[in-house]
């Protein structure tokens, strides 16, 4: 059996096909950077990940789009989280995080204690135990979900938008140590914290078919976060 390492094989493949392309659209002058990475193995999947990251000339905003297709000839396992780990100065004890989940559950006994305060964030603490939060974010009647970051006190936010249909979970990660003071905010396809073989067991693994493929679009903005802004919780 091959070895997934952390975070799946494809964190360490190179990618091809890698282009970038500048020009005017009109009235908006765009940027875009694409490329394409394979994860494949004899007797095992032939998966392909193409990625387009583009913005425009003085955008607050990026637009990551990718694809996903199973390009071998059995159903594959397919999971996907995205790590978007921010830290200081945006995360201080002022920050807050911003959404509305119709579920938030603890990962473990470990962030337990900590679910009435998923988010808010702590000064980097001495001795502190990463604690991870699973939510199930809403979404609108254009079946998509908004998640923000912002901390009033500079007066800068971060906001995701994007379809929950293939990305229904999001995880949280507080990490809230001296030395490792980070938040992370992960789209997901799965609850797969246990790993494969406990999401498999759990009949929660995603497959993709041969020749299927899955899209993920994802808005990324920087936006401002004014004191007077409420903050949930």
């Amino acid at each position: 059996m091959a070895a997934l390492l952390l975070h799946g094989r494809i964190s360490n493949s190179p990618a091809v096909q890698v282009r970038h392309r500048t020009g005017w659209n009109g009235d908006q002058y765009e940027l875009e950077i694409s490329g394409e990475v394979r994860q494949a193995r004899i007797f095992g999947e032939n998966l392909v990940l193409r990625r387009r990251i583009i913005s425009t000339l003085g955008s607050n905003r990026i637009r990551i789009e990718d694809v996903v297709t199973n390009e071998g000839f059995e159903p594959a396992p397919h999971m996907i989280l995205y790590h978007f780990n921010l830290g200081f100065p945006l995360v201080s004890e002022h920050t807050r995080l911003q959404l509305n989940s119709e579920e938030t559950l603890p990962r473990d006994e470990t962030a337990r204690p900590g679910l009435s305060q998923w988010n808010r964030f702590q000064p980097p603490t001495p001795g502190y135990a990463e604690q991870v939060f699973i939510h199930r974010p809403a979404h609108g009647a254009d079946g998509r979900t908004t998640i923000e970051l912002r901390n009033p006190q500079i007066g800068i936010g971060v906001r995701w938008t994007y379809p929950t249909a293939n990305l229904p979970y999001l995880m949280e990660w507080k990490m809230m140590g001296k030395g490792t003071y980070v938040v992370g905010v992960e789209p997901a396809n799965c609850n797969g914290l246990g790993g494969r073989a406990a999401t498999r067991t759990l009949g929660l693994l995603p497959l993709l078919e041969p020749g299927e493929s899955r899209e993920y679009p994802i808005d990324l903005e920087i936006i401002p976060s004014a004191e007077d802004q409420p903050a949930a919780g």
